[in-house]
Order: C-alpha cells, then sequence, then structure tokens
C-alpha cells in the first residue's frame, strides 16, 4: 500500500519538530505530509509502471503491484489530493505556501528525471535518487520549520536537513542497488554493487 515512505516521514517530522523545539505542531501537519508523500510515492510507482521502456524484468513487484491496482491507485490518488489541499489551505500557516515553491520545483525535476532519464532498464538512476533524497528531506523539514517562522535560507543550511538529505540519498541508492544485485547473477556484477554499498 505504500505506507512505507509517509510514516518515515512523519517519524521523521516528529524528529525535526522535538530537534527545533516546536512548541505546537497539530495533528493535521502530520496528517497533510503523509498524503503528500504518498501521493508522490504512488505517482512515481504509476509511471515508472506505465513507461514505454517498462518490462517485467525490470519492475520491482511494488510496480507490479501498482500497475495491477492502478485504476485504485488513482481514485485513491484523487481523494488524497483533495484532502491534503484542504488541510494545507485551513490549517497551515501561509509561510507554507513560500517554503512549498521551492519543493515544488523539486517535485517537477524529480518526475522530470523519471520521465526523460537516459538511465537504461539496467541502470541505476543516481541522479533522481539524488533528487529524490533532496526533496524528500526539505519536504519533510519544511513542515516542522514553517512553525519556527524562520526564513528558508535557514532551512537550507540547517545541519539536521543537511544530514537526512544525506541519509534520505544513501537510503534510496542503497535500495537501488541492492535490487540491481538481485537482477543478475553474474557475480561481477552482484560483487559491484555489494561494494558500492559499503562505500561510505
Amino acid at each position: 500500500m505504500s505506507l512505507d515512505a509517509p510514516l518515515v516521514a512523519v517519524v521523521w517530522l516528529y524528529i525535526f519538530a522535538k530537534t527545533w523545539g516546536v512548541d505546537y505542531l497539530p495533528w493535521t501537519a502530520y496528517i497533510a505530509l503523509g498524503l503528500i508523500v504518498w501521493i508522490i510515492y504512488v505517482a512515481d510507482r504509476l509511471l515508472d509502471a506505465s513507461l514505454p521502456d517498462s518490462s517485467s524484468a525490470r519492475l520491482e513487484a511494488r510496480h507490479d503491484f501498482h500497475r495491477k491496482h492502478q485504476r485504485r491507485f488513482r481514485l485513491l490518488l484523487k481523494i488524497a489530493a483533495v484532502t491534503a489541499v484542504i488541510l494545507v489551505v485551513t490549517q497551515m500557516p501561509r509561510a507554507i505556501y513560500g517554503y512549498s515553491v521551492l519543493g515544488g520545483i523539486m517535485i517537477s525535476g524529480f518526475f522530470t528525471l523519471s520521465v526523460f532519464s537516459s538511465s537504461g532498464p539496467n541502470e541505476i538512476p543516481h541522479a533522481k535518487n539524488i533528487v529524490a533524497g533532496l526533496t524528500f528531506a526539505y519536504g519533510t523539514a519544511m513542515v516542522a520549520y514553517v512553525f519556527k517562522n524562520f526564513d528558508m535560507s535557514d532551512l537550507i543550511r540547517s545541519p539536521e536537513l543537511i544530514c537526512f538529505s544525506v541519509l534520505c540519498i544513501l537510503n534510496i541508492s542503497a535500495i537501488d542497488l541492492w535490487e540491481h544485485a538481485s537482477r543478475f547473477n553474474d557475480l561481477e556484477t552482484k560483487a559491484g554493487d555489494e561494494l558500492a554499498l559499503t562505500l561510505p
């Protein structure tokens, strides 16, 4: 059901709020963030499964699941999108709109790379992973930061966001490397992927 990424985002939102001393973070902020992350996650899976070069050999089980149930997911996407918009417009501070501009640009860049990336079906999309990690980290952190009334530049330079961004990029890349290794029987390819996983 693609709930892993939203749950991770919600947990880290709580961590950011505690770290930055946010006195009050409404429950609607957690729900809105979870819904938005879920929307992006599912949309990416559906997009990957619908691309012309997608094949059963390249797609992982989670992609195949989304493709088989795409009608239900598309309906749920619409419901989630309407709910998220209502929560953001009615419950979040106006400052969120300024932060969301950069977030929207990053999301657009992510989906642009998804569609126009020149990576082959057996290649690891490093550029997409970097953008995905940065976008996920920024989107999660900004929801807490907006309640502190600090400048966006302070958020971008914050050590917490930088460290979390690196962690997200490493996590996404590690998953891709692990899945890449599992698709091949060639020992040299597997060894290369495993070596990459151990590098700092």
